[in-house]
């Protein structure tokens, strides 16, 4: 009953740009955290899902996560990963609320300016 490990795989399945395309395209995004079955027992459902975030300028990535039950086969999948391009707050998001989300929904202060912004859209 060692460590287990989840991992993340990034892709940018829709790509704004000229060509269609990401310039990560063909490049390795993986990360791996490492978790007791304990502490997996107390994570959202989120092990062999995909998790999609799109920005208004129609970006969207996605994250798929998966289990793996040793360090050998963690090693082989981030083996020749790139990083994660700058995204780690979407797997913390994931881990956290089971979901990509910007803003924290637990944060009282935060929730209220974004609830005041939008009725200001409102009034106009």
């Amino acid at each position: 009953m060692g460590n287990k490990y989840l991992i993340f795989t990034l892709t940018m399945p829709h790509a704004a740009s000229w060509n269609h395309k990401w310039s990560g395209d063909g490049r390795k995004y993986v990360r791996a955290r490492k978790y007791t079955a304990a502490q997996l027992n107390h994570l959202p459902d989120i092990i062999n899902k995909d998790f999609r975030y799109r920005w208004d300028d129609g970006w969207e990535a996605n994250i798929n996560v998966t289990l793996v039950k040793s360090s050998k086969d963690k090693d082989k999948l981030i083996e020749g990963s790139v990083g994660f391009y700058g995204y780690d707050w979407m797997i913390d998001s994931i881990i956290k609320y089971g979901k990509i989300t910007r803003f924290d929904p637990e944060d009282e202060e935060e929730l209220n300016h974004i609830k005041t912004v939008i009725e200001r859209m409102r009034n106009g």
